[in-house]
């Protein structure tokens, strides 16, 4: 949206730290040796933290386009740090980031427990926002949040998976591959009335909607077969059975 005043250097290697902490996790998984992402994980956090922290704030070079959220996402900072992402766009209320910092600041909005936030950044209604797309006529993503290069392009796509993964809330469990199990637990922003839509998986689709009534939240969750499901909410749990599931919170 703005003259881009990031550096290179800040978004690169956070986003290198974060793809390493990836392979620990599926070295980790295969049985095999992972010293070697580890040691670099250490030797390009600490020159991150070196060249762009600064201690008295908790921000990283000045928390501009959501260099906070780039380092945070991979590890860095401190719980000022979040503290700063949160208070910015909690003031700011529309994106003033790119391709890669779009997504980076709703992960770790929703990942820390700040769903409102994060939806409502999702569905503003400002210029720099998805909505601005719609209402320009667009009916598939732009290259840059102002119209003025491509209007197809996956530039922003990868903030989609929150429609599915939170909006939705469909997730593998962490042990789960080919969503053979799943959880469902829906984020029910405040500023949403409802939400439906589907994903398909390699066992067939599995279908999520939920609408305010009355002060209460119904939905319906279409589980197909071979899936092992499950509805979380706080501290309620509901084990799924194949077909149509109506709950009412």
């Amino acid at each position: 949206p703005e003259r881009i005043s990031i550096p290179e250097e800040l978004v690169n290697t956070t986003m290198f730290i974060s793809q390493l902490r990836r392979l620990v996790f599926c070295a980790k998984a295969l049985g095999k040796p992972y010293d070697r992402y580890e040691k670099l994980i250490s030797e390009h956090s600490a020159a991150v933290t070196e060249k762009y922290f600064d201690k008295k704030t908790g921000d990283f070079f000045n928390n501009v386009q959501g260099a906070n959220a780039f380092a945070f996402d991979c590890g860095l900072g401190n719980a000022k740090t979040l503290e700063n992402i949160i208070k910015k766009y909690s003031e700011k209320t529309e994106f003033d980031t790119g391709i890669f910092g779009t997504e980076i600041v709703l992960n770790v909005l929703y990942k820390t427990g700040n769903s409102d936030l994060a939806t409502k950044l999702l569905s503003n209604k400002g210029k720099v926002s998805f909505d601005f797309m719609r209402r320009s006529g667009a009916t598939t993503l732009w290259e840059n949040w102002g119209g003025e290069e491509s209007h197809s392009h996956p530039m922003f796509g990868a903030s989609t998976e929150f429609l599915f993964e939170e909006l939705l809330g469909i997730k593998q469990t962490a042990s789960s591959v080919r969503y053979d199990q799943i959880i469902i637990s829906p984020v029910f922003a405040e500023c949403l009335d409802y939400a439906k839509g589907k994903i398909k998986t390699p066992h067939g689709e599995v279908a999520v909607s939920w609408k305010r009534e009355d002060e209460k939240i119904n939905l319906n969750i279409a589980v197909c077969d071979g899936i092992n499901a499950a509805f979380v909410s706080g501290s309620t749990k509901i084990n799924l059975h194949t077909g149509s599931n109506s709950i009412i919170l």
